[in-house]
């Protein structure tokens, strides 16, 4: 069986994690007796790396979901401001009645991360086209 190898620097501090190895107990690669380590963090007990429970994990990166929530509307909101930068050009076909529904709904997308619930849920606001959806979301 193959088992996941992980790596700490001076401070006990997990800094790599690696499938298998080819030689045996390679420097400064400690064994986790592991297949399948998911999502797993290390810390170092007794020169043993130990899986961090639940509440040391939350107490290292806080609230995990609402991260990812954050990441992931920080991402589709790049996504749909580059996709709808041509609204608020000068030389568009926009009257200014659109050209203004689209800048409200940019700065809607600009708000976006600031709406994020603590469990990392976000709705995306609404664009004056119904049809622009260029992430297909």
């Amino acid at each position: 069986m193959t088992n996941y190898y992980v790596k700490f620097d001076s401070d006990g501090t997990q800094i790599e994690t690696r499938y298998g190895l080819d030689a045996e107990n390679p420097t400064g690669w400690l064994d986790t007796g592991l297949s399948d380590i998911s999502d797993k963090q290390f810390k170092l007990v007794n020169g043993v790396p130990v899986p961090l429970t639940a509440s040391e994990l939350q107490a290292k990166y806080g609230n995990l979901a609402y991260n990812n929530g954050v990441e992931t509307a920080r991402l589709q909101r790049n996504a749909l401001l580059f996709y709808s930068d041509w609204t608020q050009s000068v030389d568009n076909a926009l009257s200014a009645e659109e050209k203004q529904a689209w800048a409200t709904y940019r700065q809607a997308l600009r708000d976006l991360t600031d709406n994020v619930a603590p469990d990392g849920t976000f709705s995306l606001p609404t664009p004056p086209n119904p049809s622009f959806n260029p992430l297909d979301l």
